[in-house]
C-alpha cells in the first residue's frame, strides 16, 4: 500500500475511528498482507460500485459496508460463509463438542 495511496488514507481513517484493529506495526509483515486483502475486497466489492464524491461520503457509508462485509457478503476461505455466520457456527461447534 502506498502512503499517498486512497486505501492508505483509508486504513488512517478506520485506524483513528477504531474500527480496523492494530495487528503489528507500520510495516509489519504480520499485518500487511491481512491489510492487502482487506482493501482489495473492499475497493472490489464496495468503492468500485459507488462513485463518491468527497471523504465525508465515504465515510458515512463504510460502517454500512463493514456490517456487510461481515454479516452478508461470502468468503471463499470460508466455505462462501459470512464471517459472521461462520463465527456462529464455529461456537456452536465447539460447544456441542465440550457438552
Amino acid at each position: 500500500m502506498k502512503p499517498r495511496s486512497k486505501e492508505y488514507r483509508l486504513g488512517c481513517i478506520l485506524k483513528l475511528e477504531r474500527t480496523w484493529p492494530e495487528l503489528g506495526g507500520c510495516r509489519s509483515p504480520q499485518s500487511n498482507g491481512l491489510v492487502e486483502s482487506f482493501f482489495g475486497s473492499f475497493k472490489r466489492d464496495y468503492l468500485s460500485h459507488q462513485p463518491l464524491e468527497t471523504l465525508a461520503d465515504a465515510l458515512k457509508l463504510i460502517p454500512t459496508w463493514i456490517t456487510h462485509y461481515n454479516e452478508v457478503a461470502p468468503h471463499s476461505a470460508l466455505a462462501m460463509l459470512a464471517p459472521a455466520t461462520f463465527y456462529q457456527q464455529s461456537l456452536t461447534e465447539s460447544q456441542t463438542k465440550t457438552t
